[in-house]
């Protein structure tokens, strides 16, 4: 029965129209048999024993043939007729030769077989007896004395007779065999009949049968998938679909069944699912630390999860740091620190992978409660990542292994837990960022404080600097010539007697070097000289050089030279008092 459940509507019917259709098809062939066999039978009949009876029959006639046309010949009274007598002897033999031949073929009897060899030798010896009398009749002129006597001897009529006899007992043969084949044929019409009512009797009787199983095969899966039905409208979604597996229309139905089942189960485990982890998502929004945060997520995700065991870390630089935990009892066997790979935690969190392990060993920490206390079936450890970057570690210890629903839900808490870990990070960085603003913002209002009083120091010293400066401006230019050179010898500064004596401009001869203040012949010697005038020892050096005015003319000038202190940005600088010694310019300078 269960076989036929499993086949397809169209073969059950299929084999119920086979049934009929095999019985039709049994008596047709018990039909078609018996009229073969009777063909078979029949064509026995004709071609091996009436033909061969016919065939004897006309042997048995032109052996017959030959005795009357040998006396014929005897009687003849002329040529003519002896020879026509001759010749129809011989046309007789040749007859009895052809329908001896034939007969043979139908021979298969192995009686027949034995006297057809007989005739065959007293056909031989009675043809010799007629051509021995041929020729005594030829011998004595066709006179039938000698002839006659031979043919009418006993041994010639033995022989014939003989042969006629076995042919007569041959023909016997095959009519006896003849009425046998008939009767057969007879009995085997009448088992046909027999054999036909039988089948037909069996096939009703197999119909019958073979269609209240059929109906059955239909009925009875049909019945428990309608209850199957009832039972999913009825909310029993955990309830398994029968006949699933059957590779038919039944199957069809049970599978569409099922595909219904798992919709429902996946809206009612979505709806689960959603409504926890908005939950769970609305109690992380309040939390204020890392503290809270696990708090907060274990108590509400570990009764979920069936979880009797529960760990939170968090990842800091190359080590994750303990941030609550769910059912412990016992802290001393609690890391609060670990680094990357040590430990099945800290592998997990190196290769950024989960890890589950089942059966752990019997001495691994118990989950206990007031009542007593046992190893967990069930490890896991599964990181929490954010965009590739591992934000902390989840470990999960319970008595049996995490369902699909159980699983569903974790996987779409962890993304919330690690967007509140980033969310919370961020607001803790951001209060440290604000407390450290807040910090750097007093800072710099009493900062800007001292500035402002710095500030109003260095405008006045900065307007006592401009009143200085102006002061010794003043000085320098009321002064006679003058000129401040640089450590490379560059003019930066010079007054209008300077520039009167060497002939320039307001203004050109800063920025020059000293050195076009000299003719090329002089250069060496008053290089000679100024440094050895150059002495650290002595504070002021004078003496008298050739220069060279901007014409080209030399001017005899007497030269003080006066070392000043380090500007800063200036270097090292000499003050060049310059005495025009022609006439051209004042008298000494200072």
């Amino acid at each position: 029965m269960v076989v036929l459940e499993k086949l397809k509507l169209s073969t059950k019917l299929l084999i119920g129209f086979s049934v009929g259709l095999l019985i039709a098809i049994l008596i047709g062939a018990n039909a078609i048999s018996s009229l073969n066999e009777m063909s078979e039978q029949a064509q026995v009949l004709y071609e091996l024993d009436l033909l061969g009876i016919s065939h004897l029959k006309e042997a048995n006639i032109n052996l017959i043939y030959m005795g009357r046309s040998m006396r014929q010949m005897m009687l003849a009274s002329d040529a003519e007729g002896r020879e026509k007598a001759l010749a129809m002897i011989n046309k007789a033999t040749v007859t009895l030769q052809k329908e001896l031949a034939e007969a043979r073929k139908t021979i298969f009897r192995e009686e027949n077989k034995k006297l057809l060899l007989k005739f065959e030798a007293q056909f031989d010896q009675y043809r010799r007896n007629v051509n021995r009398a041929v020729t005594l009749l030829e011998k004595d002129g066709f006179r039938a004395g000698e002839a006659v006597a031979y043919i009418s001897s006993p041994e010639f009529i033995k022989v014939g007779n003989d042969a006629d006899e076995t042919i007569d007992a041959i023909s016997k043969i095959k009519e006896e065999g003849a009425g046998k084949t008939a009767q057969a044929l007879a009995a085997l019409s009448k088992k046909s009949r027999y054999i036909s009512l039988i089948l037909i009797l069996a096939g009703m009787v197999c119909g019958g049968i073979g269609g209240l199983i059929m109906g059955a095969s239909i009925k009875r899966p049909n019945d428990r998938l309608r209850n199957s039905v009832e039972g999913l409208a009825a909310g029993k979604l955990n309830n398994a679909i029968p006949h699933a597996d059957y590779n038919n229309e039944i199957g069809v139905m049970a599978r569409a069944i099922q595909v219904l089942q798992n919709v429902c189960r996946n809206m009612d485990n979505q709806r689960w699912i959603k409504t926890n982890v908005a939950e769970i998502a609305s109690r992380l929004q309040h939390a204020e630390d890392y503290s809270g945060l696990a708090r907060e997520f274990m108590s509400a995700a570990c009764p979920l999860l069936g979880a009797g065991l529960g760990a939170l870390y968090l990842h800091e630089g190359n080590e994750l740091r303990l941030l609550g935990t769910y059912g412990w009892r016992e802290r001393k066997n609690l890391n609060l620190k670990l680094a990357l790979g040590e430990g099945l935690l800290g592998q997990s969190a190196l290769e950024k992978q989960p890890i589950t392990i089942t059966n752990p060993p019997e001495d691994y920490i118990k989950i206990g409660s007031a009542l007593g206390e046992a190893t967990p079936r069930t490890v896991s450890v599964l990181p929490i990542m954010q965009l590739d970057e591992l934000l902390g570690m989840l470990e999960l210890a319970s008595f049996q292994p995490v369902s699909e629903r159980e699983t569903e839900l974790l996987d779409a808490l962890i993304p919330v837990l690690a967007t509140s870990m980033q969310i919370l990070e961020r607001n803790i960085n951001a209060r440290r960022l604000m407390q450290e603003a807040q910090e750097r913002a007093t800072q710099m209002e009493t900062q800007a404080a001292q500035l402002e009083e710095q500030s109003v120091e260095m405008e006045a010293q900065q307007a006592e600097l401009l009143k200085m400066e102006d002061w010794y401006r003043s000085i320098v230019e009321a002064a006679n010539a003058m000129l401040v050179v640089d450590e490379q010898g560059v003019i930066i500064l010079c007054n209008p007697q300077a520039e009167t004596i060497f002939g320039y401009a307001e203004g050109e001869l800063a920025g020059q070097r000293v050195d076009a203040l000299l003719p090329s012949w002089a250069q060496a010697d008053a290089q000679a000289r100024l440094m050895a005038a150059d002495d650290p020892l002595k504070k002021h050096a004078i003496m008298n050089l050739n220069a060279l005015s901007k014409d080209g003319s030399e001017v005899i000038i007497e030269v003080a030279l006066n070392r000043l202190p380090d500007s800063g940005d200036k270097g090292a600088c000499t003050c060049v008092s310059v005495r025009d010694l022609t006439g051209r310019g004042e008298t000494p300078v200072t």
